[in-house]
């Protein structure tokens, strides 16, 4: 075990995407029709929604958190809502967000 060297991620990952091009290459000269596959590729896109979706949702909470002073964070979150605003699939989840970040303020003052 001394002389044996480990691969690396970006070795691994070469080694993946090659034997993905591959297998694809095969089953499209075989002719074999892909909807066999097409539940791995959906299991495959869950799992990575299950972890990214979380990991995001960590990510914004830490940097809240990390700024400390509310001022600043609502100043933060005032240059981020003025510059996403104009665009139209942020305009949704805006209208969104702002009822229940009202709805917070209003029962914080109660």
């Amino acid at each position: 075990m001394t002389g044996k060297k480990k691969l690396g991620l970006p070795a691994k990952m070469g080694i993946g995407l090659a034997a993905g091009v591959v297998f694809g290459l095969i089953i499209d000269w075989a002719g074999w029709d892909t909807e066999f596959i097409k539940p791995l590729g959906d299991l495959f896109i869950r799992l990575i929604r299950m972890v990214v979706v979380p990991l995001v949702f960590a990510s914004l909470v830490a940097g809240a958190a990390s700024v400390g002073n509310a001022k600043k964070l609502g100043s933060v979150a005032g240059v981020y809502i003025c510059e996403s605003a104009p665009r139209r699939d942020s305009i949704s989840s805006w209208c969104r967000s702002c009822p229940g970040y009202g709805s917070d303020k209003f029962k914080r003052n109660w």
